[in-house]
């Protein structure tokens, strides 16, 4: 696990220096706190010390290493290949893990690779060295990785299936660039920070970040996920990438099998998937909320951790949020040591500043900062691993809005008794939220909610004709699984993934998403949706197969929640004095869109929840201005 970057520079240009590398890596210190590496190269591979540059490369490379894996100086990278070579054919950065590295190590010692670290590193390289690209599609596991490739003349680029791990890239006139973070394109001073309007609009509007092939900041773009690319040294700015895992590209059809069985395959498969995520040559720990997907997490990896299992909880003072009580039975029955934290608006707002760098683009909810405390936790107790249940609920419909859409297409195929049983088993036993006016509103037609009070009534002219030109790239998706590709793709996995990804490494904390192996991604696909809505209940067939591993009242809760910070409760608050002080201090970097003063009534008088939640993006955003000194583009008129 690590910080990668690196440059690709076009022929004849001056390229890059020493020194705006070292700030590449500086800057991602963080991801990578037990080692660092920097190196840059003539045309054909040989390697220049950087203490003895004398000017700009045309090629370079940097990494952090944050050391999992064969903790030695052995897996400092850049790595090359053949190994300890003067002049190897093959360069790389790898920021990830590839769990499956020691089946693919004995497969590639059977055809006479010799290896002599113990790092999945060393495996990438041979495997490229055998396979080519192919060797992308035989990994299982998380990863970036770049690979100066000598002997073709071509940088190879890889993102994992599921965009776990971050890959950022944007053309200068010198060339490519491209790291893990942002941050790092923008520390080479090769580049200047600006706002992408339409993503900026998409935020505010809709409270949608990473949906679109495009970051925050204009210019700058996430490398696709499931994808490989060969950029060819004479073209660094022509990027092709290719997919290598084309499962949601095709219709799979329902496996037929009974419940029962398919809950048998899964738990084989998540067992599988948490074995291979508890290779690791230091201490693994986990995530814990109450729930029933880090609750299976942490019992499995109990059972198959051969020492005492560390777990971390946020914990709230609220307590309709709070779910210690869950989490205890879980720790008990695992006995397992229990970490717990308990956020609250002051530590929120301590940590405000540092959660947007962090975080690097906007984010629309106070959520998050229970997960970052988790990880700060994590690091404080130097647990460098930890298993987290992301995923799971995108994969197996565990979302309330999932089920009424369910329901509807049962009504629409004509399944009129399946539809009537179902339909009352919901309103008996399902998500309680769906009682909640509140949790109500966003499953409501538009036209029911259109008249809400809003931040966009502070719009200046020019910005507001922007915003109502904007619509929502989701209202297009219709149909139960229509959504959960979306979510997949598009409109929750990326966004979470990336503040997990942000909040773990902001702490050199690495975080493993056994959820989102690809085995069980594939296999979720397969199963019929009837076992995923069963009994008024979502996730049925992972509930199924949990059944005597997990506490039953967990299995049978009601009631959703996860890592949550008491938002609405903060508003009333000290986060919402801290709303209503920006917007009065005359600096908001929100004046070319907003009238100022308007939000400001809005902030100080009685508010709908609607108005908190726009407010709060608006707090993010105009903080996240100011970390990056960015100035908001004056809309066309």
């Amino acid at each position: 696990m690590c910080g990668i970057g690196g440059f690709l520079g076009f022929s004849g240009t001056t390229g890059i220096r020493a020194d705006r590398l070292i700030k590449m890596a500086e800057v991602q210190s963080h991801r990578g706190p037990d080692g660092q590496g920097i190196e840059l190269f003539d045309a054909d591979g040989s390697q220049r010390q950087v203490r003895d540059s004398h000017g700009p490369e045309r090629f370079g490379m940097i990494h952090r290493r944050l050391a999992i894996l064969d903790t030695s100086d052995l897996g400092l990278q850049p790595m090359g290949w053949p190994w300890k070579a003067d002049r190897g054919t093959l360069h790389i950065v790898f920021n990830g893990e590839i769990y499956n590295y020691i089946e693919l190590r004995e497969e590639l010692s059977k055809l006479g690779y010799a290896f002599h670290t113990g790092t999945d590193t060393e495996v990438i390289l041979a495997a490229y060295s055998e396979w080519g690209v192919d060797c992308f599609a035989r990994f299982n596991g998380m990863w970036a990785i770049a690979l100066f490739d000598w002997k073709q003349k071509k940088l190879v680029l890889s993102r994992d299936r599921m965009g776990i791990k971050p890959l950022h890239y944007t053309c200068c006139q010198e060339g490519l660039l491209f790291s893990s973070e942002i941050k790092g394109l923008f520390a080479t001073g090769m580049v200047k920070p600006e706002v992408n309007e339409r993503m900026a609009v998409d935020f505010l509007k809709w409270g949608l970040t990473n949906h679109r092939p495009e970051t925050s900041f204009e210019g700058v773009y996430p490398f696709p996920a499931g994808h490989w690319a060969e950029i060819d040294f004479e073209s660094p700015h022509k990027l092709n990438p290719k997919p290598f895992w084309p499962v949601f590209d095709r219709e799979i059809e329902p496996n037929g099998k009974t419940l029962q069985d398919n809950a048998d395959h899964l738990l084989k498969l998540l067992n599988r998937s948490v074995e291979r995520r508890l290779r690791s040559d230091v201490e693994v720990g986990s995530c814990l909320s109450g729930g029933v997907d880090s609750s299976a997490l942490v019992l499995l990896a109990s059972e198959q951790s051969e020492n005492r299992l560390h777990t971390f909880t946020a914990a709230s003072e609220n307590p309709a949020l709070d779910e210690t009580k869950w989490a205890r039975l879980v720790v008990e029955k695992g006995s397992c040591y229990s970490h717990t934290v308990t956020p609250n608006a002051d530590h929120f707002l301590d940590d405000f500043s540092s959660l947007v760098r962090a975080q690097e683009e906007p984010f629309g909810a106070a959520s998050i900062f229970a997960q970052w405390c988790v990880m700060k936790e994590a690091n404080r107790n130097g647990i460098k691993v930890l298993l987290d249940g992301q995923g799971a609920d995108e994969v197996f419909f565990g979302y309330l809005k999932f089920f009424p859409t369910y329901l509807k297409e049962l009504f629409k195929k004509g399944k009129i008794v399946s539809f009537a049983v179902q339909t009352f088993l919901f309103l008996l036993l399902g998500d309680r939220r769906i009682w909640k006016l509140s949790e109500g509103f966003k499953y409501l037609p538009s036209w029911l909610y259109r008249s809400l009070p809003s931040c966009q009534e502070a719009l200046l002219p020019s910005a507001a004709r922007v915003f109502e030109a904007s619509n929502s790239p989701q209202r297009s998706i219709s149909g139960s699984k229509a959504m959960r590709k979306g979510d997949i793709l598009n409109y929750s996995i990326p966004a979470l993934l990336r503040f997990e990804d942000r909040n773990s490494m902001a702490w050199s904390v690495e975080g493993r998403i056994p959820f989102l192996d690809p085995e069980i991604v594939e296999f979720a696909f397969e199963v019929p949706l009837s076992q995923m809505f069963h009994r008024g209940g979502s996730k049925a067939v992972l509930r199924k197969a949990c059944e005597g591993i997990v506490p039953q009242s967990i299995l049978d809760r009601r009631n959703k929640l996860g890592f949550e910070a008491d938002q609405a409760t903060w508003m009333k608050g000290r986060l919402g004095d801290a709303i209503k002080t920006r917007l009065a201090s005359g600096d908001t970097r929100l004046e070319p869109w907003y009238d100022v003063a308007k939000l400001r009534d809005m902030a100080s008088g009685k508010r709908e929840k609607s108005v908190d939640a726009e407010l709060f993006r608006l707090f993010t955003f105009s903080q996240w201005l100011e970390e990056f000194d960015l100035t908001l583009p004056c809309p066309a008129n």
